[in-house]
């Protein structure tokens, strides 16, 4: 088998698959069977960072992940907040499946819980007006009223959010009126609570990402997913090579070529 040669060549052969969901499980089997799956890992890596390393765009949406993930202070893993707002913003409906694998707490982070007020998008409004899962604007509803009640926000802030909450029907109001004002106001009040969460939290960019950007960004996302599950198997893994895939997923190439010269 190809996971049992030992030649670099022959690993880069293997990890020129990566994208590829068929081979899942070689890459598992792989990292297991291999003494040391050190040269293995970092291949995966520099393949998957490849993905994307060539558009601006997304790029610069990695860099604001990074800026973003910055700006929290959580005791969790830098990658783990991370992959919650590439998750969050990158328009891929994903399962939140990174950002759970690297052991990130949604029910604590009432920080983070302010980017569930924005988690709309373009999908979401046609499933609403399509009459189906009312229960998502719902949700949108008392996620608000729960970011109000326990965080503690800046004035302006606290006074947009509140602005915006008075504007929603009642919810005794029943399923019927929610959907007679949603189809008459539901878009414009989206793109007021997008306004204020971009003004005040830098979340909830209209990134207009094209299908092949937002097909680059699945196949990214989805091997880093493989990544970390290579990472989290029963398999040998130096520290030092697993400190360095861990601080660097997710990072646009300029803020890894900088992390590298100081490794």
């Amino acid at each position: 088998m190809i996971v049992q040669q030992s030649s670099e060549e022959a690993l880069q052969n293997l990890v020129n698959h990566v994208m590829e969901k068929p081979w899942q499980e070689v890459f598992l089997l792989g990292v297991g069977m291999s003494p040391s799956a050190d040269i293995l890992l970092k291949l995966m890596k520099q393949n998957i960072d490849a993905i994307v390393v060539d558009d601006d765009k997304l790029q610069q949406f990695l860099q604001w992940v990074n800026q973003r993930s910055l700006s929290v202070k959580l005791q969790c893993k830098p990658a783990a907040i991370r992959a919650f707002y590439f998750e969050h913003d990158c328009e891929l409906d994903s399962f939140r499946i990174l950002s759970r694998t690297l052991e990130l707490d949604f029910e604590v982070n009432h920080e983070l819980a302010l980017t569930l007020a924005c988690d709309v998008d373009e999908q979401f409004t046609l499933t609403f007006a399509d009459g189906y899962e009312f229960n998502l604007f719902l949700t949108l509803a008392i996620d608000l009223a729960r970011i109000l009640f326990v965080l503690t926000l800046e004035p302006k802030m606290q006074q947009a959010l509140q602005q915006l909450k008075a504007q929603l029907p009642y919810v005794d109001g029943g399923i019927e009126k929610f959907k007679q004002w949603w189809e008459i106001k539901g878009k414009s009040w989206i793109k007021q609570l997008r306004a204020v969460m971009i003004k005040y939290r830098n979340i909830g960019h209209d990134w207009q990402f094209s299908q092949y950007q937002k097909e680059l960004l699945r196949q990214y996302y989805d091997s880093n997913t493989l990544l970390v599950e290579c990472l989290n198997s029963d398999c040998y893994v130096s520290r030092e090579v697993r400190q360095q895939i861990e601080d660097t997923l997710l990072l646009p190439i300029a803020e890894i070529k900088q992390r590298q010269q100081q490794f």
